[in-house]
Protein backbone atom coordinates (compact mmCIF):
# COMPACT_ATOMS: atom_id res chain seq x y z
CA UNK A 1 0.00 0.00 0.00
CA UNK A 2 1.36 3.38 -1.03
CA UNK A 3 1.31 6.69 0.79
CA UNK A 4 -1.81 8.68 -0.08
CA UNK A 5 -1.95 12.40 -0.69
CA UNK A 6 -4.28 14.69 1.23
CA UNK A 7 -6.44 14.90 -1.88
CA UNK A 8 -6.70 11.10 -2.07
CA UNK A 9 -7.48 10.87 1.64
CA UNK A 10 -10.15 13.55 1.26
CA UNK A 11 -11.72 11.60 -1.61
CA UNK A 12 -11.68 8.39 0.49
CA UNK A 13 -13.24 10.21 3.45
CA UNK A 14 -16.00 11.55 1.24
CA UNK A 15 -16.57 8.17 -0.43
CA UNK A 16 -16.85 6.27 2.87
CA UNK A 17 -18.64 9.09 4.69
CA UNK A 18 -15.95 9.39 7.36
CA UNK A 19 -13.92 12.21 8.85
CA UNK A 20 -10.45 13.10 7.64
CA UNK A 21 -9.16 11.93 11.01
CA UNK A 22 -10.72 8.51 10.42
CA UNK A 23 -9.40 8.42 6.84
CA UNK A 24 -5.88 9.10 8.15
CA UNK A 25 -6.27 6.46 10.87
CA UNK A 26 -7.41 3.86 8.35
CA UNK A 27 -4.58 4.74 6.01
CA UNK A 28 -2.03 4.40 8.81
CA UNK A 29 -3.43 0.97 9.74
CA UNK A 30 -3.24 -0.14 6.11
CA UNK A 31 0.36 1.08 5.78
CA UNK A 32 1.31 -0.79 8.97
CA UNK A 33 -0.11 -4.01 7.48
CA UNK A 34 2.68 -3.79 4.86
CA UNK A 35 0.88 -5.98 2.29
CA UNK A 36 1.49 -8.97 4.56
CA UNK A 37 -0.57 -11.94 3.31
CA UNK A 38 -0.50 -13.41 6.82
CA UNK A 39 -2.28 -10.33 8.20
CA UNK A 40 -5.64 -10.09 6.37
CA UNK A 41 -7.23 -6.66 6.35
CA UNK A 42 -10.24 -5.04 4.71
CA UNK A 43 -8.83 -2.23 2.60
CA UNK A 44 -12.07 -0.27 2.87
CA UNK A 45 -12.55 -0.03 6.62
CA UNK A 46 -9.05 -1.12 7.73
CA UNK A 47 -10.45 -3.82 10.02
CA UNK A 48 -9.06 -7.27 10.53
CA UNK A 49 -11.32 -10.32 10.29
CA UNK A 50 -11.84 -10.69 14.05
CA UNK A 51 -13.08 -7.07 14.17
CA UNK A 52 -15.86 -7.78 11.67
CA UNK A 53 -18.95 -9.31 13.25
CA UNK A 54 -20.16 -11.00 10.04
CA UNK A 55 -17.15 -13.33 10.11
CA UNK A 56 -17.34 -13.94 13.84
CA UNK A 57 -21.05 -14.78 13.63
CA UNK A 58 -20.45 -17.11 10.69
CA UNK A 59 -18.25 -19.22 12.94
CA UNK A 60 -20.35 -19.15 16.10
CA UNK A 61 -21.42 -22.55 17.34
CA UNK A 62 -25.21 -22.40 17.64
CA UNK A 63 -25.21 -24.81 20.58
CA UNK A 64 -22.47 -23.06 22.50
CA UNK A 65 -22.16 -19.31 22.49
CA UNK A 66 -18.40 -19.65 22.35
CA UNK A 67 -16.86 -17.02 20.11
CA UNK A 68 -14.23 -18.21 17.65
CA UNK A 69 -10.60 -17.36 18.22
CA UNK A 70 -8.82 -14.60 16.33
CA UNK A 71 -6.93 -17.28 14.40
CA UNK A 72 -10.13 -19.16 13.47
CA UNK A 73 -11.73 -16.01 12.09
CA UNK A 74 -8.56 -15.17 10.16
CA UNK A 75 -8.45 -18.66 8.66
CA UNK A 76 -12.12 -18.42 7.73
CA UNK A 77 -11.45 -15.25 5.72
CA UNK A 78 -8.38 -16.76 4.05
CA UNK A 79 -10.36 -19.85 3.01
CA UNK A 80 -13.85 -18.45 2.35
CA UNK A 81 -13.67 -14.75 1.48
CA UNK A 82 -13.93 -14.45 -2.30
CA UNK A 83 -12.26 -11.04 -2.44
CA UNK A 84 -9.20 -12.18 -0.44
CA UNK A 85 -5.90 -11.52 -2.23
CA UNK A 86 -3.43 -14.21 -1.16
CA UNK A 87 -0.47 -12.11 -2.32
CA UNK A 88 -1.02 -9.17 0.06
CA UNK A 89 -3.79 -10.11 2.53
CA UNK A 90 -6.24 -7.50 1.24
CA UNK A 91 -9.99 -8.14 1.06
CA UNK A 92 -13.25 -6.23 1.20
CA UNK A 93 -15.72 -7.06 3.96
CA UNK A 94 -19.37 -7.30 2.87
CA UNK A 95 -20.12 -3.70 3.80
CA UNK A 96 -17.13 -2.31 1.90
CA UNK A 97 -17.70 -4.68 -1.04
CA UNK A 98 -21.22 -3.30 -1.43
CA UNK A 99 -20.02 0.29 -0.95
CA UNK A 100 -17.48 -0.27 -3.74
CA UNK A 101 -20.15 -1.41 -6.20
CA UNK A 102 -19.69 -5.18 -5.74
CA UNK A 103 -16.77 -5.45 -8.16
CA UNK A 104 -16.62 -8.62 -10.23
CA UNK A 105 -15.20 -10.09 -13.39
CA UNK A 106 -15.58 -13.26 -15.43
CA UNK A 107 -12.42 -14.59 -13.80
CA UNK A 108 -13.49 -13.62 -10.28
CA UNK A 109 -12.38 -10.53 -8.42
CA UNK A 110 -9.90 -10.12 -5.60
CA UNK A 111 -8.69 -6.95 -3.93
CA UNK A 112 -5.71 -5.21 -5.43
Amino acid sequence: MDERSELQLRAAAEFYGITMEEARRRHTVLLEQKDNPDDPICIGCARRPFEISDYTYALMDSEEDTPPTVEEVKEYVVQEEGTFNRANGHFLCDECYIKNGMPSSDRGWVCP
